[in-house]
């Protein structure tokens, strides 16, 4: 982000105004979703690397990719940018007007819903992440992403959150 972009006529008054401009544009780049992603993922060659954890991408037969909030476009597009092909398909769910006409995502579905109060698209989202899920075993990656606040509403308006995610993980042993 370029600072200048934030210096308008007050702070170029100011004596302090160029360095306030300099702390906006880094605090926006600090927590610019694309940029939280692609900073703490990285590909080398068959080793997937999130954070310090390590994935053995040859180990899996596919990698999949679900979330949802209002960040989740722009994440699963730095998900797309960082492993390319080797992303089998996913879901993710967006606030309506969140994602661009035309998202671009594939193979990765992206579909809106009204936030914060569910709807029934955002139920038949979450009814199809949970497909994708239930269909996984422990040869598949899931990486998931921005499962945040409001989401919470759309789990539960379909089935119980915490269960769900324990049978989840009690079926991939």
């Amino acid at each position: 982000m370029n600072p200048e972009a934030f210096l308008s006529y007050s702070l170029r008054a100011q004596t302090h105004g160029a360095a306030i401009t300099r702390v906006m544009a880094a605090t926006l780049a600090a927590v610019d979703p694309y940029l939280a992603v692609t900073s703490n993922i990285r590909l080398d060659g068959t080793s997937l690397w999130i954070g310090d954890a390590r994935y053995d991408l040859g180990y899996y037969r596919s990698v999949w990719v679900v979330g949802a909030g209002k960040a989740g476009f722009p994440m699963t597009q730095a998900v797309l940018d960082v492993l390319g092909e080797r992303v089998s398909g996913g879901c993710v769910v967006v606030k309506d007007g969140y994602a661009p006409p035309r998202p671009g995502l594939s193979p990765i579905e992206c579909r809106e819903a009204a936030h914060p109060l569910p709807d029934e698209r955002g139920i038949e989202a979450t009814l199809r992440i949970a497909s994708i899920l239930r269909d996984l075993s422990s040869e598949d990656l899931v990486t998931f992403l921005c499962l945040f606040s409001h989401v919470i509403h759309e789990f539960t308006s379909v089935f119980s959150f915490y269960e769900q995610w324990a049978r989840l993980f009690a079926s991939m042993k």
